[in-house]
This record gives C-alpha cells, structure tokens and sequence, in this order.
C-alpha cells in the first residue's frame, strides 16, 4: 500500500515523528493551522496557475506529436501535389501532340546554347 509515493512504514514513521515533535496536545492546533495554510494554497491564484500549468506541460508532448504529424502531411501532400502536376504536365504535353514537345524542346536548346 503506497500513499503519494510513500509506503506503510514510512506513513507510520512520520505520524510517530509528529507525535515525539508535537505534545498530544498541540497536534490538533498543528492539524488545524496545516489544514487553513493547505485551504489558502488550494484557493489561491498562484495554485491554480501551477495546476495549469503542470496540465499544459504534460499534454505539450502530445501536442508536438500532432504538429509534427501534421507538418509531415503537409509535406506529404505537397509532394503529391507536385507529382500530380508534373503528370498532368506530361498527359498534356502528349496529349497535344508533337508542336508543344517541339516548342519545349527548342526552347531547351536555346537555354544550352546561351
């Protein structure tokens, strides 16, 4: 059995602590005035900023990995997209028959020329 991390004989230990520390007496005064400064803690402005905090850093991971699939997509369709139009070109180039590949390829052979 395991409380915020700490096991049985470690609870116990500490309660012990607190008794030889604190007269049986005090300790209710002391539980009181721990549990006003954990209810002050818990209401004010500067925890709720550390709980959202805290929140923003654990999905931050998740986050990046979305951006990161996305940015790789859009690279992806990017890619696509070129490809997509280069075939479009070739189809219609060959598809116009031979004045448009003749204009092209002279224009090729002007631009080594120079």
């Amino acid at each position: 059995m395991t409380v915020f991390g700490l096991g049985l004989e470690e609870i116990v230990f500490i309660l012990l602590l607190i008794l030889v520390i604190f007269a049986p007496s005090d300790i209710q005064r002391a539980g009181q005035a721990i549990g006003r400064g954990l209810n002050r803690l818990a209401r004010s402005e500067t925890w709720r900023l550390l709980y959202r905090t805290g929140e923003e850093l654990r999905a931050l991971p998740g986050r990046l990995m979305k951006e990161a699939q996305l940015e790789e997509w859009r690279v992806s369709t990017q890619g696509a997209w070129r490809k997509t139009q280069e075939l479009v070109a070739d189809d219609s180039l060959s598809g116009r028959g031979d004045q448009q590949a003749a204009l092209r390829e002279s224009e090729m052979d002007d631009r080594e020329e120079s």
